[in-house]
């Protein structure tokens, strides 16, 4: 009968890692290379899905503002927007009953959007929308005095009449409408140049000859009867005797006393002639200037609707909400104060009217940010924009009525750009939802190459 020696639990232990640590030392390499292998794998895995947690908090922050603005449709309109609707909205042009193309839209034409169905309201206020564009030197003062000026044009959105904001209001499924203006504005600072032309006239010789006419009959009895008067009167030796001064076979006073006899069309002469017309042209260099521009953008909000529009009071990092009927109160982008150092109290003087910083706030993606927002009414005015505005933001009832409002304000509205929230946060989180996808199926493959 054979007999092992007893085995303890300690020493199997002990010969296990030795032998492991035999093998292992036997093949460095391979297992060197091995060990590696598998923490690149499981540290791409792990980045990988890093990656794509981080992509799903990016998009939750960029869709949490779009939430916040209050707002289910924005009606916009921009110019060759094309539309099915076939109703119109009311003009308020004078001349909507006279005028053949006052039925066309309230926007761009009616169906369609093309331009040259304008109705005569928009065509007037198209023509005057960047009336400010140029810079007319001679009403900013003398030749050599500093200014400074603000002009406010329209960026990429067109204005339209405010009566819009009613219409849409009534639509069923609408529980408010909020208007909005935003404008690019151009800051111009600089010395007012001196303009001077000069043009040399004159110098020319006019000859005009005149054919006067011979006497007529009565003329000439008249004549002969005033020089029978003066013989008498001088003796019949002459007109008022001899003239020692004058020359021989002169006839003495003979030329005074026949001048007077003669009428009136012949002792004055007047002619009267026009000289050819001339146009005269002198190319003037243009003036040296050192005008410099720079440009922000503004907005025009509502001050009674502190919870939807173009910004709200959720976006406040600091101060408060505009107070209506205040209209030199002002809310600033927080970049746009950092950039300029501005803070809550900060005063900024805008065309010789100074306005008070009561806030800053950060907006929203919704494409119409601002650097900062004024009381809707003060922009209107400083921009020569009275009663029009560039947005409608609308909110509905309900979210599932959102397309239906859209297409009805598309029908009111021929020729409105007409976008909704979820469309709009399609449009911003579509690179983010695409690289999440990639991601994802990134770490997949590597976890299946891993395992």
């Amino acid at each position: 009968m054979l007999r092992f020696p007893l085995i303890s639990a300690s020493g199997v232990l002990m010969f296990q890692f030795g032998y492991v640590f035999n093998e292992l030392r036997r093949r460095l390499g391979r297992t060197i290379l091995t060990a590696l292998g598998l923490a690149a794998g499981v540290g791409l895995v792990i980045g990988i899905i890093g990656v794509s947690q981080g992509l799903d908090q990016a998009q939750a922050k960029v869709l949490a503002p779009l939430s916040s603005i209050g707002t289910d449709v924005l009606v916009t309109r921009v110019v060759g927007a094309s539309s099915n609707g076939t109703s119109a909205t009311p003009t308020p042009s004078a001349n909507a009953q006279t005028d053949p193309r006052a039925n066309r839209g309230f926007f761009f034409g009616g169906p369609g959007g093309n331009n040259n169905n304008l109705n005569l309201a928009d065509i007037n206020a198209l023509a005057s929308e960047n009336s400010n564009v140029t810079t007319d030197l001679s009403k900013l003062g003398k030749p050599g005095t500093k200014f400074t000026h603000d002009f406010f044009l329209s960026a990429t959105l067109l204005s339209f009449p405010d009566q819009a904001l009613s219409q849409v209001a009534k639509l069923p499924g609408v529980v408010s409408a909020t208007p909005g203006l935003t404008l690019l504005a151009e800051h111009q600072t600089g010395t007012v140049p001196e303009i001077t032309a000069e043009l040399k006239t004159g110098g020319d010789t006019i000859t005009q000859n005149i054919n006067i006419a011979p006497p007529s009959a009565s003329e000439q009895a008249a004549i002969d009867a005033c020089l029978a008067k003066r013989r008498a009167a001088g003796g019949g030796g002459g007109f008022g005797g001899p003239n020692p001064s004058a020359s021989p076979g002169s006839g003495g006073d003979f030329r005074g006393g026949f001048q007077s006899c003669l009428p009136e069309r012949f002792r004055n002469f007047r002619a009267q002639f026009r000289t050819p017309l001339r146009t005269i042209q002198q190319v003037v260099n243009p003036p040296q200037t050192d005008i410099k521009t720079t440009s922000y953008n503004v907005a025009g909000i509502d001050p009674a609707s502190p919870r939807a529009g173009l910004v709200t009071t959720d976006q406040l990092t600091a101060g408060k909400w505009l107070t209506a009927g205040q209209p030199n109160q002002i809310l600033v982008a927080n970049s746009y104060a950092n950039k300029n150092k501005l803070k809550v109290g900060s005063t900024l003087t805008i065309n010789g009217t100074v306005f008070t910083v009561v806030g800053l706030v950060n907006p929203t993606l919704t494409g119409s940010t601002a650097d900062i927002y004024f009381p809707l009414s003060t922009l209107q005015k400083m921009s020569s924009k009275t009663g029009r505005v560039t947005q409608i933001l609308v909110k509905t009832s309900s979210s599932s009525n959102v397309d239906a409002v859209a297409k009805e304000i598309q029908k009111l509205l021929p020729g409105a750009q007409v976008v909704t929230t979820k469309s709009l946060a399609a449009q911003v989180t579509g690179s983010l939802g695409d690289a999440k996808k990639l991601a994802s199926r990134l770490g997949g493959a590597l976890g299946v190459i891993v395992l």
